[in-house]
């Protein structure tokens, strides 16, 4: 019987988005506090589990019945053009159960009233991941267990006082959505804000080897929260080992009357060639860009937050 991976319902100010994960097999429900061997064969196997792809399913709530198909990836994703409170149910064709949800992760994302929000990278700016370099970031992935991984006070703080003061956290990351349960142990273990991740698709073992990981993912993705969040003002949170600050200068470039400052967090002693290039473009924007380090002091940044109105 095929498994929901993960679910979930996003309620933005004028629509719901529903969006998941089926994968073609029942799974047991997972667990954050695990060894880690437990650990390496469970991040091995999620790569070589079938995905539920190319096939009708059917999402229901309340009186809303949406007909759909997942896609070459077991991904699906769909809107209501009103804002849904009604529990969301996935159904197979043929059965009147609905599928079982394998997540220990919230489902649905309520539209804050605060008018401040945040949308933040995930390896390299709330844990560290090495993700600049492979053999580290591999040692990271298998042999240090999520409920083990640490976070980086600097970022925790800024996320969580934006989350205590009811702002909205959305965590945008190309790490694939194998990782869901992996990523999300390691935020309820931290007891970072409990945000909706936006993750490249599910892949199989081979795809991952050959997978360019969506070039423009992390755009689309925040275009995405942005332009359905009226009202809104964001904050950026990321890091210097990938394409972060070409990213988040194309979207201020795109939304100059939304993002309100960008952070990012330093991981080498100096920038160089693209990197020196691509923080230079980011600092000449007329906005406030702080590129920090995990020692600075981040009290002043969560006064501005605290009195933001």
């Amino acid at each position: 019987m095929p498994t929901l991976w993960q679910i979930s319902v996003v309620q933005f100010a004028r629509k719901t988005h529903i969006s998941g994960v089926i994968l073609d097999n029942t799974l047991p429900a997972g667990s954050t506090e695990r060894g880690v061997m437990k650990n390496i064969t469970t991040v091995i196997k999620s790569y070589y589990l079938k995905t539920y792809h190319n096939r009708e399913i059917i999402i229901k709530s309340g009186d809303v019945k949406i007909f759909t198909q997942t896609d070459d990836y077991g991904g699906f994703s769909v809107e209501i053009d009103r804002l849904e409170t009604s529990p969301i149910r996935v159904f197979l064709p043929d059965s009147s159960e609905p599928l079982k949800i394998r997540q220990d992760y919230p489902v649905v994302f309520s539209n804050a009233e605060f008018p401040l929000a945040i949308i933040s990278d995930i390896d390299d700016t709330i844990m560290i991941s090495h993700t600049a370099n492979l053999y580290k970031r591999l040692g990271i992935l298998f042999f240090v267990t999520p409920h083990k991984r640490k976070s980086i006070d600097f970022t925790y703080r800024l996320l969580k006082t934006v989350n205590d003061k009811g702002g909205n956290v959305f965590y945008v990351s190309k790490s694939e959505s194998n990782l869901f349960e992996v990523l999300t142990s390691f935020i309820r273990k931290n007891n970072l804000p409990e945000g909706k991740l936006f993750l490249t698709p599910y892949l199989s073992f081979r795809k991952l080897l050959r997978s360019k990981k969506g070039r423009d993912f992390k755009e689309d993705a925040m275009r995405f929260i942005i332009v359905n969040s009226p009202g809104k003002k964001f904050i950026l949170l990321g890091d210097d080992t990938q394409q972060d600050m070409a990213v988040y200068t194309r979207i201020a470039q795109l939304y100059p009357d939304k993002i309100i400052k960008v952070f990012i967090r330093r991981t080498r002693n100096k920038l160089k060639g693209k990197k020196e290039d691509q923080w230079n473009n980011l600092n000449d924007l007329p906005l406030p860009t702080i590129y920090f380090s995990d020692e600075d002091d981040v009290s002043g940044e969560i006064e501005t937050i605290e009195n933001y109105r």
